[in-house]
């Protein structure tokens, strides 16, 4: 509580040095009390904003959310009585929290810029038997994020030999976890993959006796044993493929009856690998919309916001649209929260900052849809980024950045003889064509309306997307046996995406202009 009240006042110091040079509002805080409740209600009257917070947390995100209401100019869609719509709202960021480990300097602007995204919880990774994560899962925790604790590290040395009918791996999972659990005790979920789509899940003795889900039953039962009531279990099926995620999809329903009321299941927004968004929706979303029961688990779908490992903000890709789409399908009761993934925690100039803020902004009130939420971002963040402007071009991108990801699709198609080599190339030379006629007609268009501003104009980010699209489709070529097309040229083969992403990375460190770890 000590440090969330430390960070609170921090954050209204920062509001009153910006009130002294622009004309906002005062605000007007009633007492605070000593509560965890992230609830707050905020009022407008006579030029003056009065909150009344139930806890320092909820004092963080009311000042979060007001500050940008005022810098937006949508002050309304942030007062009255506000109550987050998900308890749980998980972030997984795994390459900011790795960064994070011996650098404990680094702990309080990593969770301030957390908590003013609208997030309250982190996913950790215990990524090898040689990381302490106690103190850092502790800190987190003292400026109010709950802790999920991933066993990644455990379940890669264990793929051999993974069903939970086998007493030997039974004992190895409820020995690891009882060492974790004594060393850290400093984390409120344990987040497990089931391996049920391994042949290995179903070699055992007596597994004739039962059924596949059965098998993942028990897989969840023996977790469950282990924590009984002093964690909660995130049990997550995945589903690498779609014919996976049909099969799953068929008896999840049943399981979700079957699991202890507070062991909480996840699952991928789509048909497939929970990196990939361009697959249609996973079919559980179907079921659930056939399940009367009441006795349910509650769920936890697993959404990739920050564009992991296609772009990671780097393209002027907003996913609005994703978030529209499977966010509006939790209003029930059932859904706890949305886990969403990225690689980088993000400064306040970015498209990846935009992803991750319209998303936990959807987690906090639904009733707004998200596109609208991207239109207060830009408008409190990057008003030079003129969003009207930029809208359909913004919009295009997405459709080609879907078109790249059936492209890789198609590849895998043609090598199958699904397709004629003829059919590839034409895909190929229209997503090409369609990419160079994007940037001509944003360049014509920039001319028109020149923007003077000293961060990256948003135009660069375009040019990024072209850049990285022409040498995805140079990469794809071989597999659908075509030759060079005469609409890439030779610097487009040159280097590789990955050296390009990372020489870009640096330069945007360099200038503290996208990402803060």
């Amino acid at each position: 509580m000590q440090k969330l009240k430390l960070v609170f006042e921090k954050l209204r110091k920062q509001y009153s040095s910006i009130k002294a040079l622009k004309p906002y509002p005062e605000i007007d805080w009633l007492p605070i009390e000593s509560s965890d409740s992230e609830n707050f209600n905020a009022n407008y009257a006579a030029g003056r904003i009065t909150i009344k917070a139930q806890g320092y947390l909820g004092a963080i995100y009311a000042l979060q959310q007001i500050h940008t209401g005022i810098r937006s100019g949508h002050l309304a869609d942030f007062l009255g009585h506000i109550k987050p719509r998900f308890k749980i709202r998980p972030l997984w960021i795994e390459d900011s929290v790795k960064a994070l480990l011996g650098e404990p300097h680094k702990i309080e602007a990593f969770a301030t810029a957390v908590l003013e995204l609208g997030y309250n919880t982190m996913i950790v990774d215990q990524s090898s038997d040689q990381i302490n994560l106690t103190s850092l899962c502790a800190a987190l925790q003292s400026y109010g994020l709950k802790v999920v604790l991933k066993l990644s590290h455990f379940q890669a040395q264990h793929q051999t030999i993974c069903s939970p009918l086998i007493p030997d791996y039974s004992d190895k999972v409820k020995s690891y976890i009882s060492q974790i659990s004594s060393q850290n005790a400093h984390y409120d979920f344990l987040f497990w993959e089931s391996q049920w789509q391994r042949p290995e899940f179903l070699e055992a003795p007596g597994v004739d006796f039962y059924t596949l889900p059965e098998v993942v039953l028990e897989e969840a039962h023996l977790l469950e044993n282990i924590l009984e009531k002093s964690k909660t279990l995130i049990f997550y099926v995945p589903a690498d493929e779609e014919e996976s995620a049909q099969q799953s999809a068929i008896w999840m329903s049943r399981l979700a009856i079957d699991l202890r009321q507070n062991t909480i299941l996840a699952y991928s927004v789509t048909a497939g690998d929970c990196l990939l968004n361009n697959q249609s929706p996973h079919p559980f979303w179907n079921q659930l919309r056939h399940q009367i029961e009441k006795s349910f688990s509650p769920l936890m779908p697993i959404l990739n916001v920050g564009q992991v490992p296609q772009s990671e903000g780097l393209w002027p890709l907003l996913v609005d649209d994703l978030i529209d789409e499977y966010m509006l399908r939790c209003q029930n009761e059932r859904f706890l929260g949305v886990l969403c993934i990225a690689n980088q925690l993000p400064a306040k100039k970015g498209i990846h900052h935009c992803n991750l803020w319209t998303a936990s902004q959807m987690m906090w009130n639904t009733q707004i849809p998200a596109f609208m939420w991207v239109e207060t971002w830009f408008s409190a963040h990057r008003p030079d980024w003129n969003y009207n402007f930029y809208a359909p071009f913004l919009c295009q991108i997405g459709l080609l950045s879907k078109q790249l990801s059936l492209l890789r699709s198609l590849a895998k198609q043609q090598s199958a003889g699904h397709l004629s080599s003829h059919e590839c190339r034409l895909f190929v030379d229209s997503l090409l064509i369609q990419i160079d006629a994007l940037i001509s007609r944003m360049d014509r268009e920039e001319r028109k309306c020149p923007q003077k501003s000293e961060n990256t104009p948003l135009g660069e980010y375009f040019k990024f997307f072209a850049e990285d699209a022409r040498f995805i489709i140079l990469q794809i070529l071989p597999d659908l046996n075509l030759s060079l097309p005469h609409l890439l040229k030779e610097k487009d083969m040159k280097g590789s995406l990955e050296q390009r992403s990372k020489h870009r990375l640096l330069h945007e460190q360099k200038q503290g202009k996208e990402f803060l770890f």
